[in-house]
């Protein structure tokens, strides 16, 4: 549940898990994970962490206008909500991608406006190009853009208050559906428009859909509303959580037997790895939204100072590794070649990549976020009085 500044301060936590495994995901070649079957399957569910991204954004964005739907009140100023996204995602991504085009992606300046446009995603030979990384922030800049329209839609058909909760499930078990069969369609259309938008939102909306399922059980629980067995079991046991989790990876590096920088065997397995992950993350945020308070290894974890501080320079983690690793490679003794495997990699590689993720947050994303008092957002139960203060180093 959320502190009294309305933020739900574990999910810094939870991002710098997603954050690290997708860097351990990278580093893992060059640290000898392909010199055994089971390192290499186990690294190569290390990308499971944009999954994990996905639900977070998904619940943290569509909460405040799911508790202003359920409340009644006018919903969050898009405006205000518009200038929020600009400055958290598009200086620090315009200043990665312009270091990125330098040192190894020149195909950015050639191309400037699909690039910088968060458009690399809608043409097939250009999806991986640029910051590599950057087609899943070009997906939730898509899902920045679908959300406050999907409320203002939700808001417009309700008929009354009796019937918010009812409509709020409803959609977004509708959003699911369609991602689901949305991604089936795609992964085995021979058509090339429908292909290539398996890596756009509708192929994952499924995962948005989970994230704001879990902000609608939220916003009911902020209504006072009797808490169910699901919650008060999440409640006592967030270990089993974790635990299920686990699980989800297990099944997807040994039953669909996912391999390394390469897709499945056939679409069902595809499939079936798309959804797993989307049980993985949600097993690991489940305790970050209804376990905050209380005791236990999951909770001290992420309530750990340091895992919170990854968090906060999480989003800079992620835009800088790739230029970060291709840095190291170039310009220190480390084995540059996958071949060449060394364990140095693994405190050298992490640390370059945290280093660059501290300095994107010092030095471009947080002078940028003070901005945002230009925009002032419409008052909420949603959000606090205070909570701008107590929130200066929200994260993607």
């Amino acid at each position: 549940m959320p502190n009294r500044s309305g933020r739900f301060t574990l999910m810094d936590s939870l991002r710098a898990i997603a954050a690290l495994s997708v860097v351990a995901y990278h580093v893992a070649p060059y640290a000898g994970a392909f010199r055994n079957s089971i390192t290499s399957a186990i690294s190569a569910q290390l990308s499971s962490g944009v999954a994990l991204f996905f639900l977070i954004s998904g619940f943290l964005l569509y909460r405040p206008f799911v508790i202003a739907h359920g409340a009644g009140e006018p919903l969050p100023s898009v405006r205000a909500y518009a200038w929020r996204r600009f400055l958290r995602i598009v200086p620090a991504y315009w200043a990665a991608l312009t270091v990125t085009g330098i040192l190894i992606a020149p195909e950015v300046f050639d191309r400037p406006l699909l690039f910088y446009g968060f458009a690399q995603i809608y043409d097939a030979g250009s999806v991986f190009d640029g910051i590599p990384l950057a087609w899943t922030l070009c997906i939730e800049v898509s899902f920045y853009v679908f959300l406050p329209f999907w409320a203002i839609a939700l808001r417009g058909v309700t008929r009354g208050r009796g019937s918010v909760w009812r409509v709020e499930a409803l959609g977004v078990a509708g959003l699911f559906g369609l991602g689901v069969v949305w991604r089936a369609i795609a992964l085995g259309s021979h058509n090339s428009t429908l292909n290539t938008s398996v890596n756009t939102l509708p192929a994952f909306m499924a995962w948005f859909a989970i994230g704001m399922a879990l902000a609608v059980m939220s916003a009911r629980l902020a209504e006072g509303l009797p808490r169910p067995a699901f919650v008060r079991f999440v409640e006592r046991a967030p270990g089993a959580c974790w635990a299920v989790a686990a699980a989800a990876l297990a099944v997807n590096a040994w039953v669909w037997d996912r391999p390394y920088l390469g897709g499945a065997t056939s679409d069902l397995e595809q499939m079936g790895i798309h959804l797993t992950e989307a049980v993985c993350a949600l097993g690991l945020m489940l305790p970050g939204v209804f376990a905050e308070s209380g005791r236990g290894a999951v909770r001290a974890l992420l309530a750990w100072p340091v895992l919170l501080w990854l968090g906060m320079v999480s989003y800079g983690i992620y835009l800088w590794q790739s230029a970060a690793i291709q840095g190291l490679k170039d310009l220190t003794p480390l084995p540059g070649d996958i071949g060449d495997p060394s364990l140095w990699w693994i405190p050298f590689g992490f640390a370059g990549c945290i280093a660059a993720g501290a300095l994107s947050w010092y030095v471009i994303e947080r002078p940028f976020m003070l901005m945002r008092r230009l925009v002032p957002r419409r008052p909420s139960r949603a959000i606090p009085a205070g909570a701008d203060a107590a929130a200066a180093h929200v994260a993607r």
